[in-house]
């Protein structure tokens, strides 16, 4: 029984991301090659540290780069809840002649299709396993490789 190879024709990736139209940066298919290297498949990362220390924010920053890799396609699985600020207020005291300044900001709910169309929200172990399986099943369909990231905050 022998293999045969289909080669099919070239494709000459687009400026801008497919999926949420932002504009790729110049000279940037060397990140993309070091990302597609160190996020392996089957590869496990640990973010900790004390709260409000960024750990968050960093996997998040990491899942937008992945997202954004051109040498494959990611997706991001979640349980995190994405806001947006709607009002930052201002309120100032004057403390024995001292100017305090606060800012309050207020949020809303954004839903992670929002945020791009290959980030997915979960919210327990069946829903993650689940949506692992619907993506690999529409990959397969499409004939293209995917990633898959999944980022669990303990937090939620």
């Amino acid at each position: 029984m022998s293999s045969e190879i289909t080669i099919e024709p070239t494709v000459v990736w687009p400026d801008r991301c497919p999926d949420c139209n932002l504009l790729y940066p110049r000279d940037s298919y060397e990140d993309d090659e070091a990302f597609f290297d160190l996020f392996i498949p089957a590869g496990l990362f640990n973010c900790v540290g004390s709260p409000g220390t960024g750990k968050s924010y960093t996997v998040n920053a990491i899942i937008w780069k992945l997202l954004h890799n051109r040498l494959c396609e990611y997706w991001g699985v979640v349980n995190f809840r994405y806001s947006r600020y709607t009002v930052i207020r201002e309120q100032t005291r004057i403390i024995e002649g001292h100017e305090v300044t606060t800012r309050i900001p207020e949020t809303e709910q954004i839903p992670v299709s929002q945020i791009h169309p290959r980030i997915v929200e979960i919210s327990n172990m069946v829903h993650m396993v689940t949506a692992i399986a619907k993506i690999n099943q529409a990959a397969r369909e499409r004939k293209v490789a995917v990633r898959i990231m999944v980022a669990l905050d303990e937090a939620r």
